[in-house]
């Protein structure tokens, strides 16, 4: 029987949507198999080093939809 492919689904959070002023601050991804919708394996999630007064660029609305506040580090 042939292995499943799998689909790599990633999701981002950022302090706006101006890349050029707006910092990274994690990237969740998952492999999901597409024939039965089920995850393969475990979510995997990495967080960005942030630059010092990066909270002076943030864009309130981002952080209000990503629910990271001012405090985050």
């Amino acid at each position: 029987m042939p292995k499943p492919n799998f689909l790599l689904c990633i999701d981002t959070e950022t302090t706006g949507l101006d890349p050029f002023k707006h910092d990274l601050l994690d990237l969740s991804y998952a492999y999901v198999n597409p024939s039965s919708g089920q995850q393969a394996g475990k979510i995997r999630k990495i967080h960005f080093p942030l630059s010092t007064g990066w909270t002076l660029n943030a864009d309130p609305k981002a952080l209000e939809v990503n629910g990271y506040d001012t405090n985050y580090v």
